[in-house]
């Protein structure tokens, strides 16, 4: 009987690879199972997936790549190619998010708080911006004559210069613009004398706890920098845009709440620009702030780690700002970024070659700097299948059997594994979406910095934007290209893969990954388009309370949501209220804000809850500062919203995202509460007596569902309408009105009617005030 290992057909070579793919997925799975429990398990998870990268790339190398002919070749090349980069980064994710450190606030000085200079730096950037940054920076706690605040134009605006002495802050302006805001500091450097040195920049507002909570660190003498995470106050232009603010969280959360606390770990979290503090003598001691570049902030912060200084970040939300408003700034932020990172790899700072940094700063460094490559390796991803699609060149030669096998458990493991090391900071597949969307820009900003690493571009990011209408953003018409390419492609591809012609193995891969580029580009497109932007100041969610008075009565209420020049306050019944109104805010801070306010809207939710909306009225300047801090200053001003980061719920956004931002918006603003009340009413229309039926009905207004159909002659539309209200007691009570909207449907529509003729008395009786 001959040995049963000795047969050839024991294991056929064929399913090899789908053994090796299930037997790696289920070390995945059980890993992930017990990460919940054992954090080495998650860690050695990562390690898993690197490992699973690996065989992938060595199968894509021994047996996939295509050299002939040359076109063939230099794409599936640079196809290899840009997936090493992707192993790569994803190899530095798991590096820099090993083991975050979460710090604890140190308590202060016990030999006395050190002086600090507040640097405020400004451009052009609307003044009101300004203004909220300076109250919130005199409104941070310090021992006084320990802190000033200076304000750095370099605008050279009069209008700047009387807020900043109204405001209690000095000014600062040079007489020349050179190397924008790193020029700008190092003027103000010169100029000063505090200890430590806060810099923000002009949209960004400190919580008033700040120093108290960050300068204890300078205890330590060999700490040259404290930076503090990034929050923003308003969405992202892809949650804005794509009408995703409470599905999605903001596109920078990642950076700073895991991958700047896992840098921490090493010594290397960096500078960002704004919501830094420097020890004064150890900034002088580098020659201040570096010039050469776009991106002076980690310039600077690679040769204070270098110089053998000490970095520490926290990750509290102590300050918040304004992210880009529009896909247009969104993208000149992003090539910026991307041309000083370039540049930096250039110059006598780079982590490559620099002297004093360990091997992790090092490491830590170039994952920052490589990452603003993408925009090569997304470009060849996105490219790739054209390749076959168009002119019969498959980019890599293999079936979709062992495609399946070898890339499969890869992608898989990837999903999974960077789902649960992200947490809630990143919802999966977005970050594809993020880099779809800059690919192009990222690009040419890159390749200007290779090209001409000398030439130092500054762009200021816009703040402050109102939109009336909305439009198109520039910057799209790439995207639109290569779209239409890969529509005409995948057309011909699905003909083939129909027809069985040609490659049907190559055809089917390439129109599956076609299909999924053209995903990522529609989504990509439709974040381009700007949605309208009316609101001139911010308005954001406080959970203060209030005390309205009015009429010789008194209600402590709820506040919703806060502006500078309004509010939303909760009721939990109906009260009739004046046009004008005395309301008093207060919140942890002991301080009170009371001002005049007109009634703008008075409305019910669907949960049945009453809401009234205030417009502010004579606000001086003392109510208008005091109303700042009430918005910006309290210490728990800040949180983010719980999504559901999910890989399924964030496969179903990434699929209906290119049709949510389509969907109509219909806002009624109503300025008398409704009630539900069922009523039969008829309406006079047009000569026509029609039955119907109230769905709500308030003090002015109320909205009304046909009975039965119309004629064929009939028509509901805007327009002068009579009505004969039963409120079910054998009276009926006659009113005037006017139809303001009516909803399609030429049947039975429902109508919304403004009343212009009624009995108050009767109304108030039928509501039930």
């Amino acid at each position: 009987m001959p040995p049963i290992l000795s047969s050839p057909d024991l294991i056929p070579p064929d399913l090899i690879p789908w053994i090796m793919a299930a037997a790696m997925m289920a070390v995945v799975l059980v890993l992930l199972r017990l990460s919940t429990r054992w954090p080495l398990a998650a860690r050695l998870n990562a390690l898993m997936v690197l490992a699973i990268g690996g065989w992938y790339l060595w199968w894509r190398a021994t047996e996939t790549v295509v050299l002939d002919p040359l076109w063939a070749a230099v794409v599936s090349v640079g196809l290899f190619v840009a997936e090493c980069y992707g192993w790569l980064t994803v190899a530095f994710f798991y590096f820099q998010t090993w083991s975050p450190i979460y710090r604890q606030a140190q308590p202060p000085p016990v030999d006395g708080w050190p002086t600090v200079d507040v640097y405020v730096t400004i451009f052009d950037e609307p003044t009101e911006v300004l203004y909220r940054t300076l109250v919130g920076c005199q409104a941070m706690r310090y021992p006084e004559g320990k802190k000033r605040v200076y304000v750095l134009d370099d605008g050279h605006r009069p209008e700047v210069r009387a807020m900043a002495e109204r405001l209690g802050c000095h000014y600062l302006s040079r007489p020349t613009n050179e190397h924008a805001k790193a020029g700008n500091l190092n003027y103000a450097l010169q100029r000063t004398q505090g200890e430590l040195i806060v810099n923000f920049d002009t949209d960004h507002v400190p919580v008033n706890i700040l120093l108290e909570r960050t300068v204890g660190y300078f205890r330590d003498p060999s700490v040259a920098l404290v930076q503090i995470a990034h929050h923003f106050y308003n969405p992202d232009p892809y949650q804005e845009n794509l009408r995703l603010t409470r599905e999605v969280l903001h596109e920078q959360e990642l950076f700073f709440y895991l991958i700047q606390p896992g840098r921490d770990r090493y010594n290397a979290a960096f500078y960002c620009g704004t919501g830094g503090l420097l020890r004064r003598s150890s900034l002088e001691a580098i020659g201040g702030f570096l010039t050469s570049t776009t991106t002076e902030d980690i310039h600077t912060s690679i040769r204070l780690h270098a110089a053998g200084h000490r970095s520490v970040y926290v990750s509290e939300r102590l300050a918040a700002g304004l992210s880009a408003e529009s896909f247009e700034s969104y993208l000149k932020q992003r090539e910026r970024w991307a041309q000083g990172h370039a540049q930096i790899l250039l110059t006598r700072e780079s982590p490559l070659w620099v002297r004093g940094l360990t091997l992790a700063q090092r490491l830590n460094y170039l994952a920052s700097i490589s990452y603003f490559y993408l925009g090569f390796p997304r470009l060849i991803f996105l490219v790739a299948p054209l390749s076959y699609l168009l002119f019969g060149h498959p980019p890599l030669t293999a079936s979709v059997g062992m495609l399946a096998a070898h890339l499969g458990p890869y992608y898989l493991a990837s999903l999974l594994v960077f789902t649960a090391a992200s947490g809630r900071y990143r919802n999966p597949f977005w970050s594809e979406v993020y880099e779809t969307a800059v690919c192009f820009a990222v690009t040419a900003a890159t390749l200007r910095a290779i090209l001409h690493p000398r030439l130092v571009t500054f762009y200021v990011t816009p703040k402050g934007v109102r939109r009336l209408q909305s439009a198109m953003g520039k910057g799209v018409l790439p995207h639109a290209l290569l779209a239409a390419a890969l529509l005409a492609g995948l057309v011909w591809g699905g003909i083939e893969v129909i027809g069985g012609q040609g490659d049907t193995q190559a055809a089917t891969v390439s129109v599956f990954w076609g299909v999924y580029n053209l995903l990522l580009l529609t989504v990509a497109i439709v974040i381009a388009r700007q949605r309208p932007q009316l609101r001139g100041s911010p308005r954001l969610i406080r959970h203060l309370t209030s005390r309205l008075q009015f009429d010789g009565q008194r209600l402590e209420l709820p506040v919703l949501d806060l502006s500078e020049s309004g509010a939303s306050l909760a009721m939990d019944r109906l009260v009739r209220l004046p046009p004008a109104v005395v309301v008093t805010l207060h919140n942890g801070l002991r301080e009170e804000t009371t001002v005049n306010a007109r009634v703008v809207r008075h409305d019910r939710e669907e949960s049945g809850r009453y809401f009234i909306g205030l417009e502010f009225t004579g606000v001086t300047e003392a109510q208008h500062q005091s109303l700042v801090r009430q918005m910006y200053s309290h210490p728990e001003s800040w949180s983010s919203p719980p999504v559901s980061g999910g890989v399924w719920p964030s496969l179903m956004l990434l699929l209906t995202a290119g049709l949510r931002a389509f969907f109509r918006e219909v806002v009624v603003r109503r300025f008398s509460p409704r009630v539900r009340r069922e009523l039969r009413c008829d309406l006079r229309v047009n000569g026509w007596r029609l039955k119907a039926l109230t769905e709500d009905i308030g003090l002015n207004g109320l909205c009304v569902r046909l009975l039965e159909p119309l004629p064929n002659d009939a028509r509901v539309k805007p327009g002068p309408v009579q009505l004969v209200l039963y409120p079910g007691d054998g009276r009926q009570i006659g009113c005037g009105g006017e139809v303001i909207w009516v909803r399609p449907d030429r049947v039975r529509p429902t109508a919304g009617i403004l009343l212009t003729r009624y009995d108050a008395g009767e109304l108030e009786r039928i509501v039930g005030m």
